[in-house]
């Protein structure tokens, strides 16, 4: 049995899946209680299922962005995973996840306070760009739209994670994972 990890989207998402099919999911919405939660409503979940962690023979999860300190808590809570349980673990980006689910572009993602990541086919690198020198379009966001509100920009963000998993192939694994920053903050 395979795991997904989205804990990028507003409720974050487990979902076992199995042969490129979901088999269940869990949305949880433990916002600001992340550090506290996770863990254990993914080992719930997982019991639910009657599994344990032991059982999974791959985890997939969003490793980019987030901000600092969550960056930092998913990454050590998944490579402690493959440390106690050799589980093979697959890191992807959430423009890649976006892809994968059948996305169309463009899409955008918060960078930081001030500034937006935005990226217009798969053939081109994300830009950074601030809120006033983003162009009146429709854009695909998963997280708050009232960045947005004074501006004649649209802004989409449903999807299903079943394009996710149907296209998601499993091509290497890795020994850990490593946070990846859009840019490091500055700590005093």
């Amino acid at each position: 049995m395979l795991l997904f990890i989205d804990a990028i989207s507003t409720k974050w998402a487990l979902i076992l899946f199995d042969d490129n099919k979901i088999i269940n999911e869990s949305l949880l919405d433990i916002k600001w209680k992340e550090y506290n939660n996770l863990l254990e409503k993914t080992d719930e979940f997982l019991k639910s299922n009657s599994l344990n962690f032991g059982e999974i023979t791959w985890i997939a999860v969003i490793n980019w962005p987030w901000g600092f300190t969550w960056t930092r808590v998913i990454t050590l809570m998944i490579n402690t995973l493959i440390f106690v349980y050799g589980i093979p673990v697959d890191a992807i980006d959430y423009f890649r996840f976006l892809e994968l689910s059948e996305i169309p572009y463009p899409i955008i993602i918060k960078a930081n306070r001030s500034e937006y990541l935005i990226k217009t086919s798969s053939k081109v690198l994300p830009v950074i760009k601030v809120i006033d020198e983003m162009d009146e379009w429709e854009y695909f966001w998963i997280w708050d739209k009232t960045d947005f509100e004074n501006k004649n920009i649209y802004i989409k963000s449903n999807w299903g994670y079943s394009n996710f998993i149907r296209n998601y192939v499993f091509e290497w694994k890795n020994d850990r994972i490593e946070p990846i920053y859009i840019k490091k903050p500055n700590i005093t």
